[in-house]
Formats: structure tokens, sequence, C-alpha cells
């Protein structure tokens, strides 16, 4: 029987859940039109001095477009798709991007471009996990650790509001 993280009772995310969702009450506050910057201009972000895991924090104000190139796509047990994100001009800078579960984030008015963004990354996903893609996703510091895969300052993109595949792995 193939079960659903939710049919199965593993929660949706929990840490800064709202803020990664856009239902915070700084988010009326975030800078929609999105920055187009680049892997290597995100990860020299420097973090907040005085982190406040409560609201958003600096770069957390703001939408960045970038290009990068997804090296793999995975769910995690919070139900968010994660993408392992490379530079396509420097392989050696990475970063993660995450995408929420639209049954997790019902109350927010962001749950369609979720479900629209999730069908891109499972579309990649079940091709392998790759692929050349703009990327479009409201900044987020991630404050605990340095997830392998994930940039040397915590910076991601989460949620992610738009995705869109350039070129397939391989081309």
């Amino acid at each position: 029987m193939d079960w659903t993280l939710q049919e199965a009772h593993i929660p949706c995310g929990a840490y800064r859940w709202r803020v990664k969702i856009l239902t915070d009450p700084d988010a009326a506050s975030v800078r929609f039109e999105p920055i187009d910057t680049t892997v290597r201009g995100v990860i020299g972000f420097s973090p907040p001095p005085d982190f406040d895991r409560r609201q958003r924090n600096g770069n957390e104000f703001y939408v960045y477009r970038l290009t990068a190139q997804i090296v793999a796509v995975h769910v995690r047990l919070d139900q968010d798709l994660h993408l392992f994100l490379r530079d396509p001009d420097d392989p050696e800078l990475r970063m993660i991007a995450e995408i929420p579960n639209p049954k997790c984030a019902k109350n927010s008015r962001h749950d369609p471009e979720f479900a629209a963004a999730r069908l891109v990354a499972e579309s990649v996903r079940s091709r392998g996990g790759r692929a050349l893609v703009e990327i479009v996703g409201v900044g987020f510091f991630d404050e605990y650790h340095e997830p392998k895969g994930g940039a040397p300052n915590g910076f991601e993109l989460h949620p992610v509001l738009k995705l869109t595949e350039i070129e397939p792995a391989g081309r």
C-alpha cells in the first residue's frame, strides 16, 4: 500500500513554518518583484548578526530569481521538496531551495504557486533529478546548520514560488 506522508500522519514543517509558507506577520512586507542574482551572489550574503527566528531577517524580505543546475530532488520528512542546486558556472557553489507541500500550506495565499513549482520539480525528479532551471523564491536563512549540499551561510530559497525548466540534463 502506498501511503502519502500525510496519510502516515507525518507532520508538516515546524521550524519557522509560518515564515516558510508566507503566513507570518512580516509576509506583507516581502518585496515580491524578483531580484536577479546568482548562486554565487546569494551564498555571499552575511547571515544576520542578531538572528531572530520569530521574525524575518534582512535578506528574507526579498524574492530572488536565479539560474541553477538541479543536481537532486528529495522529499523530506517535513513534506518539503528539497532541491539541491549548484551554480552552472561554478559547480563547487551549492545551495538548497525548498518547496512546501501545498496541503501543508492551505492558509497561505501562495499554495497554488507551491503546487505548480512542485509539479515541475517532480517532473525533473522522475527523470533523474537533474536539469538547468530558473528558480524564483523568497530568501531564508536556516540558522541551525549547514545542511549537506547547502550554502555555507545557511541561505536558501524557501519557499520556491516559481520553477521553470530551461534545459534537461545531458543537453
